[in-house]
């Protein structure tokens, strides 16, 4: 893996020293393309001189002081990147100067140039490396930690963990799911140990009351009458049953009848 950055690092000096070899302009690429944007800016500036080196530039409906001898501008932008804002090129194009002078030296060519001027050294392969009496270097010994071992690597403060990778992805809270349910919010507790109010069973300060067990039995239907009847008494059950059958019947019969002739008086008139 080493080895593979090291030639990485080695074709990427090459690439950046040769970039700006064959460049005729004194200032890098890229501050070059700022300058330029800054130079669209500068139709809205008014350049108002007090001396050769102090202006007042009006842009935008505000105002802005450039010293162009202490090389700052009110707006601060000259002062910390040290390229020229919009006011600053507004002041300079009025006192007809190169603006090239007022950039910062490790902004231009010759900076550059100093940066990349070392090489990295070209090295021989494996087999060609000098041989060692040394003993062979060998990796730490595999310590297991204990717990589960971790698959996720460590994450710093800043960075955040992406959801679709997350396994810990809390769900959100769904609430009143029956709308027919009603909520027990503001509903104070009720201890069912010694009916005391604030808590309930489980966090009851007082000792727990013994809880009397149920008799587990089979369930059967509740006889009406606990006495079982005898056989006279079954026969005398059902000859009442089919007399009061008859009689039920005989009613429906006469109102059945009654309901006939009243349609039919109806009908008539």
């Amino acid at each position: 893996m080493l080895e593979g950055i090291r030639k990485l690092l080695m074709a990427r000096m090459y690439e950046k020293s040769q970039l700006m070899v064959r460049s005729r302009d004194e200032i890098c690429p890229r501050i070059r393309l700022k300058i330029e944007e800054e130079k669209m800016n500068t139709r809205s500036c008014i350049p108002r001189p007090s001396t050769a080196s102090r202006f007042e530039v009006e842009a935008n409906d505000d105002t802005f002081m450039v010293d162009l001898n202490e090389k700052t501008c009110t707006c601060k932008r000259w002062d910390i990147s040290r390229i020229p804002c919009n006011h600053v090129i507004s002041c300079i194009n009025f006192m007809k100067g190169n603006l090239n002078d007022f950039v910062a030296d490790y902004f231009k060519k010759a900076a550059y140039e100093r940066c990349y001027q070392f090489a990295l050294p070209t090295l021989n392969g494996r087999k060609m490396w000098p041989e060692t009496s040394e003993d062979p270097l060998l990796p730490p010994p595999f310590r297991k930690l204990p717990g589960w071992p971790k698959k996720d690597r460590k994450r710093s403060d800043g960075e955040k963990r992406k959801d679709e990778k997350s396994k810990r992805i809390r769900k959100p809270r769904i609430t009143n799911t029956n709308p027919t349910k009603k909520s027990k919010a503001g509903v104070t507790m009720k201890c069912s140990n010694y009916h005391g109010i604030g808590h309930n069973r489980t966090k009851c300060p007082q000792p727990p009351t013994p809880v009397e067990i149920k008799q587990v039995g089979k369930r059967r239907r509740p006889r009406k009458d606990p006495k079982q009847p005898t056989i006279e008494g079954r026969a005398s059950n059902k000859q009442s049953e089919s007399t009061t059958g008859a009689s039920v019947s005989a009613q429906s019969n006469i109102i059945r009848f009654e309901k006939r002739r009243v349609s039919c008086f109806l009908f008539y008139f």
